[in-house]
């Protein structure tokens, strides 16, 4: 029986690799099959052959391509990538580049190294300049390649994470000026008012983000609204408005993660919860259903968003005051196990 599971494992495995194009249609996407090769990359359009004849598919619209053919060692490196496993994955890529082969599998190698080396820096931050030089030299040697606006992105994302706003403007300046098709555009006009958020800039990020903001929606940007509506609400709870903060707050949480960039989702939608937690906990006085309410929220954060460490911290502060007036024999067992994380929470 072991047998037969290791079997059908390997299978599933190996169909991965099964030869596709995967498109943005709309806010949506789609999955383009029957594909008997694959010609030219550029950022304007990339030239697939399909019932015997090639056709061109614009490349801003173009998500991912996954080729039947490719090495061993290309195909273990998108494994241990879609593991998460990113320092192996480097390691990988890095011997697919150096390696005879098909000119695409280097390219390719190339960018995802550069991602690798991005998403190591998530908790290695020293990683982000290498991440930087990496994507450079990538724009440099394949200047006209269907990554190049990948490689923008992740260059002023990995910047801005190093603190080097001038790389990071830079990056996104090019993705803003229109080159690269619209949707790239709107990526980087996004990013432009990201970097201006990150630098306490709030008024100018809700500008920028106003900009755009009918577009992005068309095309399913969704992280475009849910930034903009988390500023709107920041705004309002500076002006004593917990009413309309609540608004724009329910309007994040009603969004959720689908149709944001993961990093972007998990970030607001932590600091969404924190803040409708902070808005019915005012509102609350002595109302324990109003208490439970906002510990609810916090909560959310405590389980759902560990990793946003200052809402986290302030979430288990919260709900260790909240459980303490509650005092139910449940409360109290949450004030003990609470107490504990916050005590880890402050010592990592």
């Amino acid at each position: 029986m072991r047998w037969v599971v290791f079997v059908v494992v390997v299978i599933v495995g190996m169909a991965v690799f099964a030869d596709e194009i995967v498109q943005r249609v709309g806010s949506g996407e789609q999955v383009l099959k029957g594909i008997e090769s694959i010609g030219t990359e550029t950022y304007k359009e990339v030239n697939v052959k399909i019932g015997g004849s090639f056709q061109k598919i614009p490349a801003e619209n173009i998500i991912d391509i996954k080729r039947e053919k490719s090495s061993l060692v290309y195909q273990s490196a998108e494994e241990l990538r879609a593991q998460g496993n990113y320092a192996e994955a480097l390691k990988k890529y890095e011997a697919a580049m150096a390696r005879e082969g098909e000119e695409w599998e280097k390219i390719y190698s190339a960018y995802y190294k550069s991602l690798c080396l991005q998403m190591l820096g998530t908790v290695e931050p020293a990683r982000l300049k290498d991440a930087v030089k990496s994507y450079k030299e990538f724009i440099e040697k394949w200047k006209e390649h269907r990554l190049v606006p990948h490689a923008h992105q992740g260059r002023g994302i990995s910047a801005m994470g190093s603190g080097d706003w001038a790389e990071a403007q830079d990056a996104f300046t090019k993705l803003s000026g229109g080159e690269y098709g619209s949707y790239w555009r709107l990526r980087g006009k996004y990013w432009l008012g990201e970097l201006a958020y990150r630098r306490g800039e709030l008024a100018n990020a809700k500008k920028i983000w106003a900009e755009i903001l009918a577009e992005a929606e068309r095309m399913g940007m969704k992280d475009v609204r849910a930034k903009y509506e988390l500023v709107t609400a920041l705004e309002e709870l500076d002006k004593g408005n917990t009413a309309k903060a609540k608004s724009s707050l329910e309007k994040i949480v009603d969004i959720g993660l689908g149709g944001m960039d993961p990093s972007i989702g998990y970030e607001v939608l932590a600091k969404a919860h924190k803040a409708l937690g902070d808005c019915y906990y005012k509102e609350a006085g002595g109302d324990k259903a109003k208490m439970r309410k906002a510990l609810f929220e916090y909560l959310k954060v405590i389980l759902l968003y560990s990793l946003s460490k200052q809402e986290y911290i302030h979430s288990l502060q919260m709900a260790i005051e909240i459980s303490k007036k509650l005092d139910s024999d449940d409360d109290k067992k949450r004030v003990d196990d609470l107490s504990r994380e916050l005590a880890k929470a402050r010592g990592s």
